[in-house]
């Protein structure tokens, strides 16, 4: 990605960087050398993460897979970053939202309340990363359950009723359109959501060479993206 705006004037309208903009230290980075408007960091999650290992990404002519993961430092490493997050944002006139991804509805409410009660206002719930597991156990993606994602709405509903804030929802792709239609619903009802993110990676893509699946996660998956989703 060329972020030089002299040779890429596109760049000059809002643009959101997310995925690889974990630290302050990034975020600097990426406000200082183009005119981006807005960044999304993280995402992060209650505990520490390192990721997957072995071969956590794959380019294709037409696509692309990746099996990262979410390396981050948990909520404690967070919460010791925020305010230089917000130092950046005041310093720069910029936005920076905080993106979280909680394993179940009690830590999405945690790290939100977490994140309002250190002065953020601006957070991005990731109800979408393909790519966790817990042993050979994939966690749990929130975008195909329309209950737990109601829940996690009542539920910042619940803690965090009288701050005044603006949550954002990254929701995976959806192949059959009655989800779409679902997980709308659920997240359009709720005042406090002002934007929805399409999209994630699709989950749970495979690919084999020399007979053996490439990458090293449990069922060897996946997240696909590029040419091949559309």
């Amino acid at each position: 990605l060329d972020l030089d705006t002299n040779s890429n004037p596109s760049l000059k309208m809002p643009f959101v960087a997310a995925g690889y903009c974990k630290t302050p230290k990034d975020a600097i980075r990426l406000f200082g050398i183009s005119d981006l408007r807005r960044i999304d960091v993280g995402s992060y999650t209650l505990p520490t993460l390192s990721g997957n290992t072995g071969t956590t990404f794959l380019p294709g002519r037409t696509f692309a897979l990746n099996a990262v993961g979410l390396t981050n430092p948990g909520l404690d490493g967070l919460l010791q970053m925020v305010p230089a997050y917000l130092e950046i944002e005041l310093g720069f006139g910029k936005e920076i939202w905080i993106s979280v991804a909680g394993y179940s509805v009690e830590e999405f409410v945690k790290l939100v309340l977490a994140l309002i009660r250190a002065g953020v206002r601006k957070i991005q719930l990731n109800f979408g990363c393909p790519n966790s597991y817990a042993g050979n156990e994939q966690k749990p993606i929130f975008s195909f359950d329309p209950e737990a994602m109601a829940a996690v709405m009542r539920g910042i509903r619940a803690a965090c009723m009288e701050f005044q804030i603006q949550i954002s929802v990254k929701l995976s792709p959806y192949s059959n359109p009655v989800e779409l239609q679902r997980a709308i619903f659920v997240l359009g009802i709720n005042p406090f959501v002002v934007e929805i993110v399409c999209c994630n990676t699709f989950p749970n893509g495979w690919w084999m060479e020399a007979g053996k699946p490439v990458f090293s996660t449990p069922g060897g998956y996946a997240g696909i993206s590029g040419e091949v989703m559309f």
